[in-house]
This record gives C-alpha cells, sequence and structure tokens, in this order.
C-alpha cells in the first residue's frame, strides 16, 4: 500500500484543504463509501465492511491533533467523525469560532 504524506489537521491549517486531501487517502485504500453511504452500512455488516469502516475510522484519527480529538472523544463511526469535523471546522457560525478559541 502506498504511503502519503499528510499533516495533522490541528485547527490551523485550513480544514476544506485537508478534508480533500485525507478524503484522496481514503478512497486510494477504497475505503472512502464509509463516508457517504449509510444504506451499505446498515445493509451489510459483513467482514469486508467493518473493515472498511475501521480503516477509514483510524486513518482520520491518525490525522488529527490531540487537540481536536479531544472534540470527538464520544463518536464512535468514521461518518459521525467526518460530519462532526465539518460542523466544527466547515461552516462558518458562531458556535465553530467559539469552539476554535478554546
Amino acid at each position: 500500500m502506498a504511503k502519503f504524506k499528510l499533516e495533522k489537521f490541528n485547527e490551523i491549517w485550513y480544514f476544506a484543504l485537508w478534508r480533500e486531501s485525507l478524503k484522496e487517502i481514503l478512497v486510494h485504500q477504497k475505503v472512502a463509501k464509509v463516508l457517504g453511504d449509510a444504506k451499505l452500512l446498515s445493509e451489510k455488516k459483513d467482514k469486508e465492511v467493518v473493515e472498511m469502516e475501521e480503516m477509514a475510522y483510524y486513518t482520520i484519527i491518525m490525522h488529527l491533533s490531540n487537540n481536536v480529538r479531544r472534540k470527538l472523544t464520544n463518536i464512535v463511526t468514521t461518518k459521525g467523525i467526518w460530519e462532526k469535523l465539518e460542523e466544527l471546522y466547515l461552516k462558518p457560525s458562531i458556535s465553530s469560532k467559539i469552539n476554535l478559541l478554546q
């Protein structure tokens, strides 16, 4: 498997660019499907889907700083982490600006 170098997201990086770079890694690993296909995960809990979920989850976690990871401690799915990251860092809102200041 090819290795990719991507800095950990640390709230200083431009999130949208980091997200696209990480998504490219997940596509290359053939696990990006778990980000958007809830039907895939709900209908099939076979070994392949479980392995895809695990690979994607830990790939994302490995590319996050400890400060960012602390904000995701109760989230146990790849899709959940992805959506929370987008909520915190992609959408310009009062709450995301407050989170950035913490």
